[in-house]
């Protein structure tokens, strides 16, 4: 082990991924169920915080994994901000004063809700690598199954919400635009049927969860390896 290592070190940092791995377990149980998800993102965003930090405590490997997972993780975050961002002043600056109300042009307010959704289905399935790859050099077979099946079950609800809600956006923005003034329902109800399909997210969330916590348990057992200085 290096010099730069000490054992004391070697066994904070161990601890540290321990409790960060316990902090997403709790986190990907809370992230599919509505008006919670937000406390389990909280909860997942500290507990990944938590793990880098303690990324010197398994060797290597580990540490590489966690570094790749941590910056897909970041440009998930960030991508889904700017997403947010960028789609709400998209709809500010499609709307115009009128006399006795709001004019939109349906045809970009259409780009833009297209735009939204599948960017946050791109966003998904690249948060869920990020997830694969953060614990990878943790697991065993058994657990690493587990990772593999969690992104293809995220991938898979990412992909049908896409399929259910994209033909119904022409529908709902004809429907929202065709008066003098906006009629904000169609579109409601196309973001509730989104939270709605949202709540299959508990397939990827539990099996991410059995794994991380499997993982954990695995590097509460797991004898100490040299480590690098990144």
């Amino acid at each position: 082990m290096p010099h730069w290592v000490t054992s004391g070190a070697v066994s904070r940092d161990r601890d540290r991924t321990a409790t960060g791995l316990l902090l997403l377990v709790i986190g990907f149980a809370m992230s599919w169920v509505p008006y919670l998800s937000f406390v389990g993102d909280i909860l997942a965003f500290v507990g990944i915080i938590v793990v880098i930090v303690g990324r010197r405590g398994f060797g290597p490997e580990h540490q590489r994994n966690v570094v790749i997972g941590g910056v897909l993780f970041i440009v998930t975050l960030v991508g889904a901000v700017v997403l947010a961002v960028w789609f709400v002043f998209a709809l500010l600056g499609q709307a115009s004063a009128s006399g006795t109300g709001v004019t939109i042009a349906a045809s970009q307010l259409q780009g833009d809700f297209e735009a939204l959704f599948i960017g946050a289905a791109l966003l998904g399935i690249l948060g869920s690598l990020s997830r694969v790859i953060m614990v990878y050099g943790l697991a065993d077979r058994t657990t690493r199954t587990l990772l593999w099946a969690g992104f293809a079950a995220s991938v898979a609800v990412s992909l049908l919400v896409l399929a259910v809600l994209y033909p119904q956006i022409v529908t709902a923005i004809n429907q929202a635009t065709s008066g003098s003034t906006i009629d904000t329902g169609p579109l409601t109800s196309l973001q509730g049927e989104e939270t709605l399909l949202g709540l299959l997210n508990v397939l990827p969330a539990a099996l991410f969860a059995w794994a991380y916590w499997r993982a954990r348990e695995e590097s509460m057992n797991r004898p100490s390896e040299p480590s690098s200085s990144f």
